[in-house]
């Protein structure tokens, strides 16, 4: 029996990533570097995830 696996996305608004400070930018990068790992141990692909303007 075969399962699909939806995630749904949604855009939050905050500051930009070039706006924040050093730390705060280290704590979002330890976050999504997480959040990358545990994708990659579900074997979910991430081709969607690509820089907008």
């Amino acid at each position: 029996m075969s399962e699909n696996l939806e995630i749904e996305m949604e855009y939050i608004d905050g500051k930009k990533f070039e706006d924040l400070d050093l730390e705060e930018k280290k704590k979002y990068l330890d976050n999504i570097l997480d959040i990358l790992f545990l994708l990659d141990k579900l074997k979910i692909e991430k081709e969607e995830m690509k820089k907008t303007l």
